[in-house]
């Protein structure tokens, strides 16, 4: 760091004390013998025609490694010049977006983010930083971040079990929440062989008819039920919003029009 005439008189002693080291940008290095202790390592270093001055400080494991690292790349770049810092090394893993930007600007640079969406990335997650870190770049300049988007991963028909639809089954989520049956009576719905069904929403009794075809595709109507006077019940509507089935083993997935979960039943005993 740069400091001000004050302070560099006051630490002037220590610069000439330290000994000569490798040249950074044609200017002169002094610098003391990296110490380490305990994992905890240390190193001053200055550079006397900037009137600059900072000290290495590392712990933990590897620290000795990651503080000659941090020595040998230390650079004198001119005025309004400064480097896209971070750890290169560690590929971004475990960071965000946002930590990453609120480093960035801490170190004086602007930074602009861009979402990409992937199923194998969590959201928000640091994917990658454009210049790589490391690189010289204007203070002007912008330093991009790719970040993970938000996915809805969506479900796909099964339609090696949809034949197996005739039965009983009951709600175990319903717009991915699960499904209370503190109720008069727990919510099923029953599909028999023929392209009928019936069941209850845990209030009124419900049945109809329903078409349902190899590849999934799956149709509902709703004939007629009873007017229980109580709170509306989330799974009364469902086989009549949705547009296709998937079973796998003993549960039973809803589908509406875009691929995306209604609801997900399992086969009553």
């Amino acid at each position: 760091m740069a400091i001000a005439d004050t302070a560099w008189r006051e630490v002037g002693f220590m610069a000439g004390a330290l000994h000569p080291g490798t040249p950074a940008g044609g200017r002169e290095v002094r610098e003391s013998v990296l110490s380490c202790a305990d994992d905890v390592c240390s190193q001053s270093v200055a550079i006397p025609g900037e009137q600059a001055y900072f000290r290495i400080l590392v712990a933990g494991s590897g620290a000795e490694a990651i503080a000659s690292t941090i020595r040998q790349s230390l650079r004198v770049l001119p005025r309004g010049y400064t480097t896209v810092p971070f750890d290169s090394g560690s590929k971004f893993v475990g960071y965000t977006g946002t930590e990453a930007a609120k480093f960035m600007r801490a170190n004086g640079l602007n930074v602009t983010t861009v979402e990409v969406a992937s199923p194998d990335v969590a959201s928000g997650a640091l994917i990658g930083i454009d210049p790589q870190p490391g690189s010289v770049v204007h203070g002007d300049e912008s330093v991009t971040l790719t970040v993970g988007a938000y996915v809805h991963v969506t479900s796909s028909p099964n339609v090696e079990g949809v034949d197996h639809l005739a039965g009983s089954w009951k709600p175990v989520t319903v717009d991915r929440k699960p499904v209370e049956h503190a109720t008069a009576a727990a919510p099923t719905i029953r599909f028999s062989g023929d392209g009928t069904w019936a069941g209850s929403d845990g209030c009124n009794d419900l049945n109809g008819t329903y078409t349902v075809r190899p590849d999934g595709q799956f149709e509902a109507q709703l004939h007629a039920s009873t007017l229980v006077g109580c709170v509306p019940m989330p799974t009364r509507t469902l086989p009549t919003q949705a547009v296709s089935i998937s079973i796998t083993g003993n549960t039973l997935t809803f589908l509406n029009g875009a691929g995306n979960e209604l609801a997900t039943y399992v086969r009553r005993n």
